[in-house]
């Protein structure tokens, strides 16, 4: 590795958002790792004041560096951009941007950061190949050196199976050996598809006749609505949605779902282990990666999910990961129940051993652990970024329609539609041609 003079920016406070609290931090393990007595860090908050700004791009011009590598989700980059342009600084240094699944909602302050990168050697890290292929049509100009794919990676100490902790958190759960849990953990929101999630789990109760499955929810109840589609922040009570629909389905159904809050990283890897199956429709445009379910598949336990965005990415052999393909149609995203019926029977019917279970572990957390992209962060900290020529005009029409209107996509999903324009790459079968054999 050459001894590039590199510093990595994130904030000091927590995100607001659970997921990129793990995230972040993870991340930061991941270079601390790979750089180790080189590995220097600067905090970049969004309380900061313009001088306080100010005074940081004057320290950062000060050490002459080679590389700059943004590497939270907010606040954005812009305001310490402009402030780099302010104190005069001689001899930009590369810019590397960890790219989260906020991108398109921010592209107005991407596409105000324009004139600033334009020349400078910018490369972009994204965390799936999908998102890799949403930022390519946001980009003028993509040389395949400009974006560079690195998982987020997973803290393999906190996630990986232990057959101790699966027994013991089963039977807290009240649950004996032959009992089938499915979970889902993350927020409860609209954006999540949770109440498709729970119907599907409704018809199969009364389809199947089964009398021993589960379903846990764990997690927040979430009232953001969805943006994009004109559905602002708290102009629905989504808890009082959830329980609607739940109240509705007959008592043997009510009685097999079950909440329980939010919880830490420790206690969902318990869960993730007693669990034996994850379960997740979620189409929400920022799931560009998907950690709850990499997380759990990090903890030996199956998976059945969208095939949407990032979720594609953990699909190698089908009776671990297993995906529901989505399309678009006039209503918008689609999947079907009867395949997703068939498939939930598949899953719950097949017996995973305790020792498939580890083998799952350790394939998983191979490829997707702190220690396995430390290969990949290297190649960022050496990579030459090719200089940045500009956003592209798909981008200028997003930037145009989130600031000048409430339903930024018009409800329009046809293959004319800006929304199928952006993406289209979320519902690839990228998956299909992975057949690496699990166990």
């Amino acid at each position: 590795m050459n001894q590039s003079r590199c510093v990595l920016i994130s904030a000091s406070e927590p995100s607001i958002w659970g997921s990129c609290k793990i995230i972040t931090p993870n991340i930061e393990a991941a270079y601390r790792r790979t750089l180790g007595r080189r590995f220097r860090r600067i905090r970049y908050d969004k309380n900061q004041t313009p001088s306080q700004i100010f005074e940081l791009a004057r320290k950062i011009k000060a050490e002459n560096l080679d590389k700059l590598i943004f590497a939270d989700h907010a606040p954005h980059p812009y305001a310490l951009l402009v402030a780099l342009g302010h104190v005069g600084i001689s001899r930009w240094p590369e810019i590397v941007f960890h790219v989260y699944g906020d991108f398109t909602l921010f592209i107005s302050d991407w596409l105000k950061s324009e004139k600033i990168l334009v020349g400078k050697k910018v490369t972009w890290v994204v965390a799936s190949t999908r998102q890799k292929q949403l930022l390519q049509t946001m980009l003028s100009w993509v040389p395949n050196s400009s974006i560079i794919v690195c998982p987020f990676p997973v803290d393999q100490d906190r996630f990986s199976f232990d057959a101790s902790r699966r027994f013991t958190t089963r039977a807290e759960l009240g649950h004996c050996d032959t009992d089938k849990l499915i979970f889902y953990t993350g927020r409860l929101s609209l954006q999540k598809n949770v109440i498709r999630m729970v119907w599907e789990f409704h018809k199969y109760i009364l389809e199947s006749k089964s009398k021993n499955v589960y379903l846990y929810l764990a997690g927040a109840f979430d009232d953001i609505g969805a943006p994009f589609f004109g559905i602002g922040s708290g102009t629905i009570s989504f808890q009082r949605h959830l329980r609607r629909a739940i109240e509705k389905a007959p008592g043997v159904v009510r009685e097999r779902i079950r909440f329980l809050g939010e919880k830490d990283n420790l206690i969902l890897s318990n869960y993730y282990c007693a669990a034996d199956l994850f379960f997740s429709l979620s189409t929400h445009h920022d799931e560009d990666y998907g950690m709850s379910p990499i997380e759990a598949l990090c903890c030996g336990t199956p998976a059945l999910l969208s095939s949407w965005g990032g979720f594609g990415e953990f699909c190698f052999d089908q009776r671990v990961c297993d995906l529901i393909p989505v399309t678009f149609s006039q209503q918008g995203l689609a999947m079907s129940s009867g395949l997703i019926q068939a498939k939930l029977n598949q899953k719950l019917a097949n017996e995973t051993s305790l020792r498939e279970r580890e083998l799952i572990s350790e394939f998983y957390c191979q490829r997707f652990s702190i220690t396995a992209v430390q290969a990949v962060i290297k190649t960022i900290v050496n990579a030459q970024g090719p200089h940045f020529s500009g956003f592209s005009t798909i981008a200028g029409q997003l930037k145009t329609r989130m600031e000048h209107y409430g339903n930024p996509f018009g409800n329009r999903f046809d293959k004319k539609s800006l929304y199928f324009k952006i993406y289209k790459n979320y519902v690839e079968d990228y998956g299909s041609g992975k057949t690496k054999t699990v166990f």
